[in-house]
């Protein structure tokens, strides 16, 4: 009796299309080469590198890109983009001397597994000159707070709530965890919050930048995107890289005085409007019930509290008449204003709390200065 001759359950053109599937992505087709590192021919593409398990990438398998620097930070690393996607890359300090974003580079080096995305550890850094950036992938901020743009190249439009520059950022500005290495000193930076309704996006630029021209403006902002994660690889919020001034373009510019707004009462904030909400500041005017210098301060408006989110330095007493203007967000029951600024418009007597006869009264007066039996 003849033996039965069993053939391969994949249709013959599945057959044949998948070793173009893995050329693209520079892998090795499975059992086209020993199972040794050392032994596997080099991937060829980023989209190759991210394809791969942590566990996977933790293998050190070979690595031979060509493409352009997008951004350079200060691990040392710097992110790469070839015809496929972008890869982060750390390399030894020598390498990055003067490494620069539109730098062309050929990299040489392996896997690893990266604490959120694979990533290469390069070996070698060669230099090809200047080439040009390709186009970013145009995209909001809504739309990142995703998860899924890591090492990508992005333009998107924001408000300007905040603009610090400092070599660290902010308590609250946390970054993507380096990777374990040397990291270079760091340089002065501009940490800016942009927001797009409620939500916000850090973006960090590798320069300083005017505050004053920036706060409240409508931005159009080209970066890479990094992705802040916990210590079990899982993603936590989206953040951003810039690497200067000339990759933020003002489309609308902040207005040149904040406090000549028309003021609004504090009890008007977030109620109906035909135009809707524009997400710019907002300017309140009030009395000082209480400060916590640098982080807090509380005003009354008529018959409302209002609280106001503000790092600005410098002491009000209660009873002072201020100024504040700043973005309007929801609170837990009332609004609250963030990223605020104030200035003292006179001083006064420090003003009497609003004497509650139940506790159910309180609920029209959060924020405000009372007292209960």
């Amino acid at each position: 009796m003849p033996v039965p001759r069993f053939r391969s359950l994949l249709p013959f053109r599945a057959r044949t299309l998948l070793p173009v599937v893995f050329a693209f992505l520079g892998l090795t087709p499975p059992g086209a080469s020993g199972g040794e590192p050392d032994r596997l021919p080099p991937i060829t593409t980023s989209a190759g590198v991210r394809a791969l398990s942590a566990a996977a990438a933790a293998g050190a398998r070979p690595v031979r890109l060509e493409g352009v620097v997008l951004t350079v930070v200060d691990y040392p690393a710097f992110v790469l983009r070839d015809a496929t996607d972008g890869i982060y890359v750390t390399a030894p300090t020598p390498a990055m001397a003067g490494l620069a974003p539109g730098e062309g580079v050929v990299v040489e080096g392996v896997t690893e597994a990266g604490n959120f995305a694979p990533i290469v550890r390069a070996a070698t850094v060669r230099r090809l000159g200047p080439r040009p950036l390709p186009a970013p992938l145009r995209t909001t901020i809504t739309d990142l707070a995703g998860g899924g743009f890591d090492a990508k190249w992005v333009e998107l439009d924001g408000i300007v709530r905040s603009c610090v520059n400092a070599r660290i950022g902010p308590a609250d500005f946390d970054e993507p965890a380096s990777p374990p290495g040397n990291r270079t000193p760091a340089r002065e930076s501009a940490f800016l919050t942009l927001a797009s309704g409620e939500v916000l996006l850090r973006v960090r630029v590798s320069t300083p930048l005017e505050a004053a021209a920036l706060v409240d403006a409508r931005v159009r902002v080209r970066g890479v995107c990094f992705n802040v994660h916990n210590a079990n690889r899982q993603f936590v919020r989206a953040s951003l890289r810039v690497s200067g001034p000339d990759e933020i373009a003002v489309l609308e510019a902040p207005p040149p005085d904040p406090f000549a707004l028309t003021p609004k009462r504090a009890g008007e904030l977030l109620q109906f409007d035909p135009s809707g909400f524009t997400g710019h500041r907002g300017h309140v005017r009030g009395v000082v019930t209480r400060q916590q210098a640098g982080d807090t301060l509380w005003i009354r408006d008529g018959d409302r509290g209002l609280r106001i989110v503000s790092a600005q330095a410098g002491d009000v007493a209660p009873g002072d008449e201020v100024d504040v203007a700043g973005f309007v967000e929801h609170g837990r029951y009332s609004p609250v204003l963030v990223d605020a600024i104030f200035q003292r418009r006179a001083r006064g007597t420090p003003p009497a709390p609003i004497a509650l006869e139940r506790f159910a009264e309180a609920i029209p007066h959060e924020a405000d200065l009372v007292q209960l039996q």
